[in-house]
Formats: C-alpha cells, structure tokens, sequence
C-alpha cells in the first residue's frame, strides 16, 4: 500500500492519511505538519510526476524500515519517530488494515486506530473526518474548540462536550461545516 505524503493532493482521504495527521493533531500545527511532511518524503519516499507536478509516495514497507535516527534528523522528537515506525510496520505487516476500516462503524475505527501505539481519540477523529469523509467534528482537538468558540461562544473556548453539543445540528454535514469554520485558521 502505498501512502501519499507531500505535496497534499486536494481531496485526499487515502487510508494513509492517519499517518500524515498523527503528528498534527493540532489544528495550529498543520503548517509545520506540511514541512515536515514534505521532509519525510522528499527522504524516504518515491517521487512521481503527476502533470506539471512533483509528487511523493510513501511505501509502509519502506518506512518500516527507517532507523529512528534518521527520522529525528527530520526534526521528529524520539517518541513520534517511534511511533511513524510502529504505525508503518503495523501497516506494512497487515496488522493494521486500513482499507478495511473503511466500512467499519466509527467506534469501531477508534478502537482500533487507538490501539495503535501514539495513536489517540484525536487522531482517530481526524482520520475519521478527513481520510473516511465521515461527520465527524474533532471537538477535542483545541484549533476546532478556538473555531468553534469564535462562531457561537463570543470567542471564549468552549470545553470539548459544548464543542460537540454546539456542533450537533451540523449532522451529516459536520465534516464540510467543520472544514469551512477551520479555513480561516489554516
């Protein structure tokens, strides 16, 4: 399986974008998310030319197999290196199908995903939101709680429980709703 790292695609929900938001579970973090990003595949990955563009991809294998070392030379604290290997391994071993959460229920997704070393609610929520395409508001996430605060609570943050019952009429449309209240932020 392989994995598109850097530049982002506009529209990508690939299964492998778990790994490229594991880092960022911040909203505030996505510019330093994009250069790190960009480091990890312009080091390990395979360069492709898509029209007049330049884009990589990032085989599980072969990040299974990078030395911790060389990934903090990215700039990647110890543990988070740590963690990119455990999740490519898993990945790479089969361990992790992350096709087949596809058709699973979110809560199921989460458990999962959780169980994955590094890998906690927030990240499992924006892989639900953002690679799955499913309704889903990261209300623990602070950058969606600081967007959510500023649209219905005068900008005075809301905890994670008022974020999602501030949020609960988006319904269906809570991954869009969500994406356009955080576009000013990005």
């Amino acid at each position: 399986e392989r994995v598109h790292c850097a530049p982002r695609v506009a529209g990508d929900r690939g299964p492998g974008h778990a790994a490229r938001i594991h880092h960022g579970e911040e909203v505030g973090a996505w510019r330093e998310l994009d250069s790190l990003r960009r480091r990890l595949a312009e080091a390990f990955g395979c360069q492709h030319t898509l029209g007049s563009h330049q884009v990589f991809s990032l085989a599980a294998e072969r990040l299974a197999a990078v030395d911790v070392m060389a990934l903090r030379a990215l700039q990647l604290t110890t543990r988070k290196a740590e963690y990119i290997v455990a999740l490519a391994t898993a990945v790479a071993t089969g361990t992790l199908d992350l096709a087949a959460l596809r058709d699973r229920p979110d809560v199921e997704v989460i458990a999962c995903l959780i169980a994955c070393r590094g890998l906690g609610r927030w990240t499992a929520e924006w892989f639900l939101a953002r690679a799955l395409g499913r309704p889903r508001v990261v209300a623990g996430d602070l950058g969606v709680r600081k967007a959510v605060g500023a649209a219905y609570c005068h900008g005075n943050l809301p905890s994670e429980t008022e974020a999602r019952e501030l949020t609960a009429h988006w319904g269906a449309a809570a991954g869009v709703a969500q994406q356009l209240l955080l576009q000013p932020r990005v």
